[in-house]
């Protein structure tokens, strides 16, 4: 992998984990058993994407790493706007400079 491949993972899997961190901390404070339960669906779903973002690393598919760095790109804006509606500044800044980050590092990645 060029250093821009490596780069682009890396960033991939923090995004992933930080994402995966987020949900676990959303989980053990949720305050309803409905919430627990919602709450659980997106961890299950963070953990997936954690696990195929580590996958990044081993991979020598520029195509696979591309793929899942700009699904992660698209979780973490997303949860950015979230975090902007629900006005929480450390849950709007923080994924959108997580995003526009691993961006970058794909962007690069896809012109080298």
């Amino acid at each position: 992998m060029s250093s821009a491949s490596w780069v682009c993972a890396a960033l991939t899997v923090v995004s992933a984990y930080v994402s995966f961190g987020y949900a676990i901390v959303d989980q053990r404070a949720a305050s309803t058993a409905e919430v627990r339960v919602a709450s659980a669906y997106a961890q299950a779903r963070s953990i997936a994407l954690a696990l195929v973002a580590t996958s990044a690393l081993f991979s020598d598919s520029q195509g696979f790493v591309a793929a899942i760095a700009l699904l992660m790109v698209m979780v973490q804006l997303l949860d950015g706007g979230i975090g902007a509606r629900t006005g929480d500044r450390a849950r709007t800044v923080g994924p959108l400079v997580i995003g526009l980050a691993n961006l970058t590092a794909l962007l690069w990645m896809l012109s080298s």
